[in-house]
Formats: C-alpha cells, sequence, structure tokens
C-alpha cells in the first residue's frame, strides 16, 4: 500500500497505476479494493484524465459508499471481526 501511496506522492503516475493494478489483480477485500479504485481514480485526474479519474471514483463508491477518500489507507483494525 505504501509503495503506492509514495509514487503517487513523487508523482510518478505510470508507475502508481502500475502497482495500484498489481495490488487489484490480488482481490483484496471490498474496502480495500474500493479504496485502491479511488486512489486510482485520483491518480488519472492528477494526470489530467479528468473524465477517467470520476469514472474511477464513482466506480468505488458504487463497490462501498462508504470508501475511505482520504491519503492514506484505512486502518486494518476496520477489517478485524468483532468478537461477541
Amino acid at each position: 500500500v505504501y509503495k503506492r501511496q509514495a509514487y503517487f506522492m513523487k508523482q510518478e503516475w505510470d508507475r502508481a497505476v502500475e502497482l495500484t493494478q498489481r495490488y487489484l489483480d490480488t482481490e483484496p477485500p471490498i474496502a480495500l479494493k474500493a479504496y485502491a479504485v479511488g486512489r486510482m481514480g485520483k491518480i488519472h485526474q492528477r494526470k489530467g484524465e479528468r473524465y477517467r479519474g470520476q469514472e474511477m471514483m464513482s466506480k468505488a463508491r458504487e463497490m462501498d459508499p462508504h470508501v475511505w477518500q482520504t491519503v492514506m489507507p484505512p486502518p486494518r483494525e476496520i477489517f478485524i471481526p468483532l468478537e461477541s
């Protein structure tokens, strides 16, 4: 996760897209997948591909209406089931 963020922050868009896609290919849990798709949307927006970016952001919200929309990924603790 953090390598993708590093490339995003350095504005190395092609590398950020490549690593994000590689992560998506692992089929992460839906909340993390939605987050990664949203980040991909942000990358496309930063590359000047505004329509593509908005499309990806919409797709992320469809996957998870509560998609984490900050720069950092959601904390792992939210994916740990609560004990009864």
